[in-house]
């Protein structure tokens, strides 16, 4: 008898009492728990909006379709009345398009605001249509490419996928997953006016992930102008945030100058001051919150091979095929690029979009976040980095 896994299938949580087989040589800690995820998102269809701007008396409009993955090129015609408004001309190329069986059983059509929203029934970066107007009295009719078509999102080996949350279809309690998404840490922005002479100081509290806390202030002396004021606060700021050993950011967009933390921080202000020198110098603070980190997961290797290749290597496309995911235990990170680790050293998840998503990383920056509280690099190579995270 021959068995084969090469199609994934769902299964219900599966537990291991030493994480994943064949590598307690490692010294896995804990247990592992491992379950499959559907993605949540899907191939995108494309959606295009015609605008009907305003309506013509009596006079036809035409609209061409042309979907070649279907090899449909149709053409569709409503001719106003002696009274048109722009309901009567939408509604009338909507009854057009749903009575074109080949259109209509490719493209969907639904009314908006004095507008026709067609929309692809097949997501997928190949099902692509293209909508001209071959009569358009008054140039009434524009369109807007509102949405473009995309494939099946891809998962990699050895990176994080981001948990959605859990299904009731067809009641079920299925989990579901997406790709990694971009996240903003606490941005907190001093909106300063110059004074000649003046020190401007600010001092806040900053609340790690892990929820620790530490003091941090700044302070920095007025420039010629005002451009020059900030860019001094600006050199303040980061050099305060590396003498505490934070990874943070900071930008200049006059009057304000800002600090940003990596996803999870918090800020919480405490004073600020502008005294000094000549004129009224002043400074003034505001804090706008970070997104919430979501939870990760890692994407698992379901055949369980020790090395983690290269993404090209280890991709699951989305197509409804399960995710395997692995939420606690040991197991190996994708290597990014020119990234040293060692023994230890915290785990983070890059969520900003491009080639690098949802690799693994041993600091934190502006768009980096906390993979897991308690996850810790246990070794790193050429290949891959091996770690372990808290079984959850």
């Amino acid at each position: 008898m021959t068995t084969s896994i090469n199609t994934p299938i769902l299964t219900p949580l599966g537990e291991s009492p030493l994480a994943t087989p064949g590598r307690i040589a490692k010294g896995t800690p804990g247990q592992a728990r491992h379950e499959s995820a559907l993605d949540t998102s899907g191939a995108v269809a494309q959606v295009t909006t015609i605008n009907v701007t305003a309506a013509t008396n009596s006079d036809t409009y035409t609209v061409r379709f042309v979907f070649a993955e279907f090899g449909i090129d149709e053409s569709i015609s409503y001719t106003s009345d002696a009274s048109a408004t722009q309901t009567e001309v939408r509604d009338g190329l909507i009854a057009a398009a749903e009575a074109n069986a080949a259109l209509n059983g490719a493209i969907s059509f639904a009314a908006g605001t004095n507008t026709v929203v067609a929309t692809s029934r097949i997501g997928g970066a190949d099902y692509t249509f293209v909508v001209t107007f071959t009569a358009n009295p008054s140039t009434d009719l524009t369109q807007t490419a509102t949405t473009a078509a995309a494939d099946f999102p891809i998962y990699y080996m050895g990176r994080a996928a981001q948990i959605a949350g859990v299904s009731s279809a067809d009641s079920t309690q299925q989990l579901t997953c997406t790709t990694v998404q971009a996240l903003t840490g606490p941005i907190e922005t001093s909106t300063i006016t110059h004074g000649a002479g003046a020190t401007y100081t600010a001092s806040s509290i900053l609340q790690a992930p892990d929820g620790t806390t530490q003091a941090f202030s700044w302070s920095a002396s007025a420039g010629a102008n005002l451009a020059a004021t900030l860019v001094n606060a600006q050199t303040a700021i980061l050099a305060a945030l590396a003498a505490i050993g934070v990874n943070g950011g900071s930008n200049i967009s006059s009057p304000d100058v800002t600090m940003e933390l990596p996803p999870g921080w918090v800020i919480i202000p405490v004073g600020s001051d502008a005294s000094g020198g000549g004129g009224a110098p002043a400074i003034s603070i505001a804090v706008t919150d970070g997104s919430a980190v979501p939870e990760y997961a890692l994407v698992r290797d379901p055949r369980d091979q020790e090395t983690i290749r290269g993404q090209a290597n280890n991709a699951i496309i989305a197509d409804g095929t399960a995710i395997p995911l692995s939420f606690g235990g040991a197991d190996y990170a994708a290597e990014a690029s020119g990234t040293a680790v060692s023994f230890g050293d915290s785990v983070y998840v890059e969520t900003a979009s491009g080639a690098n998503a949802g690799l693994l990383y041993p600091e934190d920056s502006t768009t980096r976040a906390l993979f897991a509280k308690g996850a810790k690099f246990l070794q790193g190579d050429t290949t891959a980095d091996y770690f372990t995270f808290p079984r959850s």
